[in-house]
């Protein structure tokens, strides 16, 4: 389906999909807005329950509390935290703004950039000043008399300190923690949802740390980019970025990030997306040294497999509710889906109409039927679901998928309705065409 406005985030939890986007403060007529729907299943699309209007300011990613019952929603440097009333026997649905707080006090330039819900009533927020925050939130009390910490109330030239709170009609949140080992602008944060202490984050600077919540942010293990890429180039050598115009040596320092970090469901891999400006990205699975944390001050992780995630960079990654498959998105919108098991890719159902910009959120949603549906939305103002099987995908080279991916590029970059008419035409012709490797080979790795 398509919306009025280009989407920056999606959030999901139970039978929720929230997504949140706009045209941002100039006047452009295009909302700025936060929607929740109801998750589409086997007979139905997205059911539109609610929604909150922003106003002048952009909401640029969100999440939904486990239990469905709290949405946090980035804007700007802030978080606005609501609650969510739904009955679904009932269709009644509520969306009420309970707080709104500064989380990110970077000097210029300040913005939140992750969310995550540990549980129902702890929050972590992380953004440009590279720290990330513990929240706890308590909902349904008396506040009557408190007042927001000035710093969490937004006033200049001032950083919160640990006990700070900030104050709704009838709910707080009070600043619990801070994990300082990052240098520059989080990237993700995820939180295992197993032990509900042991966290993920990554950076701009191409850290990413595994640390405990509960024992004083304390690092467990650190990923090593260049160890990690080292692997990647292992098994696909073909990947190496070229050399520099007029270089005669391989570059040895590379600019690939953690872009996206997911524990799976059960705590017993870790994914994660290396992602360059250009040129292939990799998606990796990690698995624990030990199952369990033996050293006091480690518990190393090691990776486990290695597939190519795009051949461009990928900003959008999601693991199923069972821990069955695994989905990566590009920034021309490519979806593609592998098995965790062993990063093969499974089979997902060519949609009449596909992505043709970046995706800026994808979730799986619980599935009633031996089906998995992947929620994904995007730049390009789609809001899709997708069918997808844990059947492997064939070796063989398909040029419907070639085509579908050329499509999107010509689409994307905006070649005009000649050269667009040319590529359908095209890719009608051969639509149903999947060659085996004896036939057309595609680029080995």
């Amino acid at each position: 389906m398509q919306v009025s406005y280009p989407i920056l985030g999606l959030g999901q939890a139970k039978q929720l999909v929230a997504i949140c986007g706009g045209g941002g403060s100039a006047r452009t007529g295009v909302k700025n807005t936060v929607d929740v729907y109801a998750a589409p299943t086997a007979t139905t699309g997205y059911t539109l329950l609610g929604s909150a209007d922003t106003g002048t300011e952009l909401a640029s990613g969100l999440a939904i509390s486990p239990d469905s019952s709290l949405l946090a929603v980035s804007i700007n440097a802030s978080c606005w935290l609501y609650a969510i009333a739904y009955e679904e026997t009932k269709s009644d649905f509520a969306l009420t703004l309970l707080v709104k707080f500064r989380t990110d006090f970077a000097g210029a330039e300040s913005g939140q950039s992750s969310v995550c819900f540990v549980g129902n009533h702890t929050l972590l927020t992380g953004g440009e000043d590279s720290v990330i925050r513990s929240w706890s939130i308590a909902t349904n009390v008396t506040t009557k008399g408190w007042a927001t910490a000035p710093a969490l109330d937004g006033a200049p030239d001032m950083t919160p300190a640990l006990g700070d709170s900030a104050i709704g009609d009838t709910s707080y949140v009070q600043l619990v923690g801070e994990f300082k080992a990052h240098t520059k602008r989080i990237k993700q944060i995820h939180v295992d949802a197993f032990s509900r202490q042991l966290v993920v984050s990554s950076d701009e600077a191409a850290s990413c740390h595994l640390w405990w919540l509960h024992e004083g942010a304390a690092i467990t293990c650190s990923l090593s980019q260049a160890d990690a890429l080292a692997a990647c180039f292992a098994a696909y050598p073909k990947s190496v970025p070229p050399p520099p115009k007029g270089a005669k040596q391989a570059p040895t320092v590379f600019k690939h990030q953690f872009r996206c970090v997911r524990f799976a469901p059960n705590g017993q891999f870790l994914m994660t997306v290396l992602s360059p400006p250009r040129g292939d990205a990799f998606l990796l699975k990690w698995v624990p040294v030990t199952t369990s944390q033996v050293d006091a001050a480690s518990w190393q992780w090691q990776i486990a497999a290695i597939a190519v995630a795009g051949n461009e960079p990928v900003g959008s990654c999601c693991i199923s509710v069972d821990g069955e498959l695994v989905a990566t998105a590009t920034a021309s919108g490519e979806v593609q889906t592998f098995s965790t098991a062993n990063l093969e890719k499974v089979r997902r159902e060519q949609l009449s109409e596909e992505h043709t910009f970046a995706v800026t959120g994808m979730a799986f949603v619980p599935q009633g039927d031996d089906r998995y549906r992947l929620c994904t939305a995007g730049a390009d103002k789609r809001l899709l679901v997708h069918a997808v099987s844990s059947e492997p995908v064939a070796k063989g080279f398909s040029l419907r998928s070639f085509l579908g991916r050329l499509v999107r590029f010509v689409v994307a970059l905006g070649f005009g309705t000649l050269a667009g008419a040319l590529a359908g035409s095209i890719a009608l012709v051969y639509l149903h065409a999947t060659y085996p490797d004896d036939v057309l080979t595609p680029r080995r790795r």
